[in-house]
């Protein structure tokens, strides 16, 4: 079985699609494991829309945002 940084490679074609998604990654999110960066490249990732990440203000004085 081919490690996750092999299966990176193949996936993105070229090792320097590699470490483009490797900056990528690290700049757009917080990273505990590389396993996590290289697993994210050789399977796939849907990138978060911004209001997905962002959590609705709630509790009492907080109307919806109508603008």
């Amino acid at each position: 079985m081919p490690s996750l940084f092999q299966a990176a490679v193949v996936k993105k074609g070229a090792l320097v699609a590699v470490w483009d998604g490797v900056r990528h990654l690290f700049a757009s999110f917080e990273v505990s494991f590389m396993r996590d960066v290289y697993q994210a490249l050789a399977v796939g990732f849907r990138r978060p829309r911004l209001d997905e990440l962002i959590e609705p203000p709630s509790g009492p004085g907080h109307a919806d945002d109508t603008s």
